[in-house]
């Protein structure tokens, strides 16, 4: 059950994803499909996942999808255009800044949008 400090979505997960440490991607498309059609805030959580999931297709027709751990590289930073290409491991989804807090393959910490990051 969700405490008071947590979003009530939680309260959907199933048990035993709840015992393990929560992959943002996994989570959400479980309590999803747990969560009644109705539920006031599944528009809210579709729209999230639906910004995290990375959509593209690789050569196999399969789909990736960014996760913790997932590898991916930088691409159009104007800031830090230095970065671009530089390949870097997703670390945690950042839903307050809608980043992933990346770390880069010379162990520098950063926080991308996902429209900056392509599969590796």
């Amino acid at each position: 059950m969700a405490s008071a400090n947590q979003p009530e979505w939680l309260k959907f997960l199933d048990e035993d994803l709840r015992k393990k440490p929560l992959v943002p991607t996994e989570a959400l498309t479980n309590a999803l499909r747990n969560m009644p059609a109705e539920h006031r805030d599944r528009p809210g959580l579709q729209a999230t996942l639906d910004r995290m999931l990375r959509m593209r297709e690789k050569d196999d027709g399969s789909v990736r999808v960014m996760q913790a751990g997932g590898v991916f590289k930088l691409k159009g930073l104007e800031e830090n255009h230095d970065l671009n290409g530089v390949t870097v491991t997703l670390q945690a989804w950042m839903q307050a800044k809608q980043r992933w807090s990346c770390v880069t393959s010379c162990g520098r910490l950063i926080h991308a949008r996902p429209k900056n990051l392509a599969p590796a």
